[in-house]
């Protein structure tokens, strides 16, 4: 069984090298519940932890925002789950700055993270959408 305020630990340090998603891989389920809330996600539902584990550790927002990263906030450790308060900063590639607080809940199970919840403010992530489509409409012209 995970002792959730070592595993605690272990994402704080980890947050504060930029590689918070590999103190969770070790925890992963076979299958992780993905939600985002409020505004559902085309991948949100059951999750194989192994894809969960390349989506973690290939999504970069450095194609995105220069000097990407994110920061901690809080972490509140209950008996059954992790969550982590964060703010997502950067610089957008019109010179905008960026900083998107989101919330993630680590559900755990058995010793095993099962659940996966994303918590952003649709009015936030605006800016961060707009930064989504420009950066696929830069690799559509490079192409």
């Amino acid at each position: 069984m995970a002792d959730l305020d070592a595993v605690a630990g272990e994402l704080k340090a980890h947050f504060d090298a930029g590689t918070w998603y590999e103190a969770l891989i070790p925890h992963f389920a076979e299958t992780i519940e993905v939600e985002h809330h409020p505004n559902r996600a085309e991948t949100d539902g059951p999750t194989a932890g192994t894809v969960l584990a390349e989506n973690m550790r290939g999504a970069h927002f450095g194609d995105l925002l220069r000097d990407a990263r994110q920061e901690l906030v809080s972490l509140d450790v209950a008996p059954d789950s992790i969550t982590a308060s964060q703010e997502l900063r950067g610089i957008l590639q019109n010179g905008t700055e960026l900083r998107l607080p989101l919330k993630q809940k680590f559900t755990f199970a058995d010793g095993k993270m099962v659940g996966l919840d994303h918590y952003t403010d649709p009015a936030d992530t605006d800016a961060l959408m707009e930064a989504f489509r420009q950066a696929a409409a830069k690799q559509a012209e490079s192409e």
